[in-house]
């Protein structure tokens, strides 16, 4: 199974720290490009970058 990511999402599990819960998913994590633009766009942009990486979570 393939799980494509938004940005809301991400941004709100990166804010609390938790991005890991990702990994519950136990699936490919897809992030189009369209949404790595908007993350990486974000104001506080740091709070997705400084995340840990998530098993098989691509672009």
């Amino acid at each position: 199974m393939i799980v494509a990511a938004d940005t809301g999402p991400i941004t709100a599990l990166a804010k609390l720290d938790r991005i890991d819960l990702l990994g519950v998913f136990e699936a490919d994590i897809l992030v189009p490009p369209r949404v790595r633009r908007e993350l990486l766009s974000k104001p506080d942009p740091e709070d997705v970058r400084s995340s840990k990486p998530v098993g098989r979570a691509r672009t």
